[in-house]
This record gives C-alpha cells, sequence and structure tokens, in this order.
C-alpha cells in the first residue's frame, strides 16, 4: 500500500494524472481506507476550484505555482 506522504505528493503534483492503471488503483485504495488522505484531496480540489472560480484571470501556470508552493509548505523543501 501506498504511503500518505506518498499519496499527498501524487495528488498535489498532478502525477496521477499520468499514472499508471496499476497505480491509480493503488491510490483509490489508499483513499477509500485513509480518511486523512482522501479529506486532503478533497480540500485541494475546493482549493483549485475556489482560485479558478474566483477570477478568470488566474492562469495555469499560477495554478500550478500556487500548488508548488503548498507542496514546498507541506514537504518543508
Amino acid at each position: 500500500m501506498l504511503s500518505c506522504a506518498e499519496v499527498v505528493r501524487q495528488i498535489a503534483s498532478d502525477e496521477a494524472v499520468n499514472a499508471s492503471f496499476a497505480e491509480k488503483l493503488r491510490l483509490r485504495i489508499h483513499l477509500a481506507i485513509c480518511k486523512h488522505c482522501s479529506e486532503f484531496a478533497w480540500q485541494l480540489r475546493g482549493i483549485g476550484k475556489a482560485v479558478k472560480d474566483a477570477s478568470t484571470a488566474v492562469s495555469d501556470l499560477e495554478v500550478v505555482q500556487a500548488r508548488t508552493r503548498i507542496m514546498d509548505g507541506i514537504f518543508g523543501r
């Protein structure tokens, strides 16, 4: 099973989008079992939606940069 750190990294960096079927399945299983990671994924989707809804002037690059800053804060990079 994937660790919580691996799941958070995959979700926050969009690695899951390009993952293999098996990796996506492992991710879904972890999210089904782990309340904390599924809550994090839900919150991250909400943040992304709020940013996009707040202004049409927000570019995809700005969303990626914000996501990177969040990941850096989480992992202490």
